[in-house]
């Protein structure tokens, strides 16, 4: 495993990163492009320091830890963590003032136990390829300004949000969405309107 520390804009459209374990550090604002939408890991550990502002330049695919400290942007842009595989508990971890508001949204794709911390999101997915039950914990309150979909295609999720609240902001078509798998089924659900 190896650290390597990116003071500058990230390309590798054109060309293969083989990731292994290793950790990307982005130390400096920049624009960050890779070759494939976020369902394809690109990178093994990437993080994003405090105090600068990362562009997506492309969707992104974790594998392993996404570690944001800073703010990430991408409007139109999707990040991927775990990517059908077996994830860390913690495969999202936000500290200081991070914000990843300002990309189209995070997707947990694990097929094992994690936690979504507690953010503003603009869309966010929980999702199990798995077909034992995964639990996605939330460790805090979510806000999105879109929507949020829980899906276990072929699988069983449970979205454990425990007294956190989950507030959906967004115009038009937001909302929540729970997308079950054939074994699945859905629970209580109380939802809540403010006025």
């Amino acid at each position: 495993s190896s650290t390597i520390t990116v003071s500058g804009n990230w390309d590798s459209s054109a060309g293969t990163f083989t990731f292994g374990t290793s950790t990307v550090v982005i130390a400096a604002t920049s624009t960050l492009t890779t070759p494939d939408v976020y369902s394809v890991s690109r990178f093994y550990d990437l993080t994003v320091n405090a105090s600068i502002t990362v562009t997506l330049g492309s969707g992104v695919g974790v594998q392993n830890v996404f570690t944001v400290t800073g703010t990430v942007t991408g409007a139109s842009r999707y990040v991927g963590i775990g990517n059908q595989v077996t994830c860390q508990a913690s495969p999202l971890v936000l500290g200081g003032s991070s914000r990843i508001s300002g990309i189209a949204g995070i997707l947990f794709r694990c097929n094992s136990n994690y936690n979504i911390p507690g953010a503003a999101y603009s869309d966010l997915y929980a999702t199990t390829f798995s077909t034992a039950n995964t639990i996605a914990t939330l460790t805090g309150a979510i806000t999105a300004s879109a929507y949020i979909e829980v899906s276990a295609p072929g699988g069983s999720i449970t979205f454990a949000a425990g007294a956190n609240n989950i507030t959906v902001n967004g115009p038009g078509s937001s909302g929540i969405y729970i997308n079950v798998g054939s074994g699945s089924s859905v629970g209580a659900l109380t939802f809540t309107t403010g006025v």
